[in-house]
């Protein structure tokens, strides 16, 4: 469990308005919005003419996909005009300049992906340049992986939305936020404890006041407690479980419908927290079976006509499938995996990512948040853990899938307070292969492998790619570079919003360290 998100979301606003400065001139005129209760004035969002300027001053590395159409000679560097879908940019080559030819010359008709820093609004000075004879794939990519993020600090409690929607897929907002937050397009979700619930909740005591003979009681009739005491444990196969569930969504849904006059249907999901093995329970229950559990409680979701993640996921790997299944259940859009990729799981993580996406794809349901990962339990700085949260997105890329995968943070960064760190913008698509199970990646040198043949940042064309991971938590490793790869991506500072940013110029290495990530680009 996390109780960040049990405290965070009934919580009270601040005090303390995050006053953000943006590179460049000239004022911006915040757009009207509905405002929240007595809350602070929200922080706009940039206006349409200055959101091409922050977004160069936030990521000092970005990159241009296009058909040389002009090129000058100079004595020390040239410059090349291309033509991309969104207009015509000029590309400065330097005597630093790492090129990939690839057998061509630059010349009109060339196909060229230059990645650099932006020297004025339409020249790119080029940190690598990649020449190639057709263009990028057809159609287009997302400029991100699907994220996630609370929005419950209280510089984030006093922006406007707006400002996240670039970058936030999914949000925990407090209650009386989550309509606004859902009309700028992110996706929001509720939190419950119905089945560990802890003392001082609202489904403790419904559990305890209304709903004794729902607990959760061994075979002679003794109670069983969580949370040393201090908590519950409700089961599912008890008759009076299914009207306890209902009365908890239904006080859940009362609450962010009161808290939101004005929307309609202000949330997405409702998450139900502590759903994996019964870790803290005082004693087994009686006749206790996952399987039978799950199926129980999926019976009783099914009532309320809602759609649920579940917090299920985090367990050994021969468990995966067991946990995996009650995602089958109809009212099941997902699971969650705590600590994802931050403990000695790291297998059953990768392969409970494969299990659950591959069991929503049989199943027919949509995609969404069917398998979330989410890297919790650290408020390390993230400009201070560049190694570890390489380790976290390239396990992550590795058995992911865009449409069913969503990827989450607890790493901390100011002044923004904003969770989402700029690797998430690295979308590869157009996997190689579609594994199994992760041992089917795992190379001759240890470390595990996933090509992708169409791979993007912010929406813009990279090339093909390699994923590379070495779980090993002892062992150096040879870096598996089957295509021949030149660059590396590598990430400085913070979140997207404090200056955070990605680079793919490094050198390709040729050796991984323990426990390391790697992602590998023309």
């Amino acid at each position: 469990m996390n109780l960040l998100r049990a405290l965070a979301l009934f919580g009270a606003l601040g005090f303390s308005l995050f006053a953000a400065g943006c590179s460049g001139s000239g004022s911006t005129t915040p757009p009207v919005m509905p405002q929240d209760g007595n809350a602070a004035p929200l922080m706009s969002a940039p206006s349409p003419a200055t959101t091409a300027g922050l977004v160069h001053a936030m990521t000092s590395s970005s990159s241009l996909v296009g058909k040389i159409v002009y090129a000058t000679y100079y004595s020390t560097a040239h410059e090349f005009q291309i033509e991309t879908s969104s207009g015509f940019y000029w590309v400065q080559a330097l005597p630093t300049t790492q090129w990939s030819y690839n057998g061509l010359t630059v010349r009109v008709g060339v196909w060229a992906t230059a990645s650099g820093s932006w020297k004025t609004s339409t020249t790119l000075d080029a940190s690598s340049i990649s020449l190639s004879t057709s263009s990028a794939p057809t159609g287009s990519a997302p400029t991100h992986v699907q994220t996630a993020e609370y929005l419950t600090s209280s510089t984030e409690m006093r922006t406007s939305p707006a400002v996240y929607a670039p970058y936030l897929s999914w949000a925990y907002p407090i209650y009386s936020r989550s309509g606004l937050t859902r009309a700028y397009g992110i996706k929001t979700v509720l939190y419950t404890s119905p089945i560990m619930p802890d003392r001082s909740t609202y489904e403790y005591d419904t559990l305890e006041g209304s709903y004794p003979s729902g607990r959760a009681t061994t075979c002679s009739g003794g109670l069983v407690t969580t949370y040393n005491g201090a908590g519950l444990l409700s089961d599912p196969t008890k008759s009076t479980t299914t009207a306890y569930f209902g009365n908890v969504v239904n006080h859940t849904i009362s609450m962010v419908e009161e808290s939101n006059p004005g929307y309609s249907h202000p949330w997405d999901l409702i998450y139900i927290d502590n759903d994996g093995p019964l870790y803290g329970a005082s004693s087994t229950p009686c006749n206790y079976n996952p399987i039978t559990w799950g199926s129980a409680q999926d019976a009783a979701l099914a009532v309320t006509g809602q759609k649920f993640i579940l917090n299920s996921l985090s367990v050994a790997d021969d468990n995966v499938p067991t946990f995996v299944q009650r995602l089958g259940g109809s009212a099941i859009e997902g699971g969650e995996f705590e600590e994802c990729f931050m403990t000695a799981l790291w297998s059953s993580e990768e392969d409970a990512q494969l299990q659950a996406v591959a069991l929503l794809k049989r199943e027919g349901k949509a995609g969404g948040a069917g398998f979330w990962c989410y890297a919790d339990n650290t408020s390390a700085l993230g400009a201070s853990s560049i190694g570890e949260r390489m380790y976290i997105y390239a396990s992550f890329l590795l058995t992911y899938d865009p449409n069913y995968s969503v990827f989450e943070e607890s790493f901390t960064t100011s002044p923004s307070t904003f969770k989402v760190f700029p690797e998430t913008g690295f979308v590869p698509l157009s996997p190689v292969i579609t594994p199994t199970a992760s041992s089917s990646l795992e190379t001759s040198t240890g470390a595990y492998l996933r090509e992708y043949n169409s791979c993007y940042y912010r929406g813009s064309y990279v090339g093909k790619c390699e994923v590379i991971v070495n779980p090993s938590t002892t062992s150096y490793v040879s870096v598996p570079n089957p295509w021949g790869l030149h660059h590396a991506m590598s990430l400085s500072g913070g979140g997207v919003l404090d200056g955070g940013y990605a680079s793919f110029a490094g050198a390709a290495p040729t050796s991984m360290a323990p426990k390391s990530g790697l992602i590998l680009t023309p």
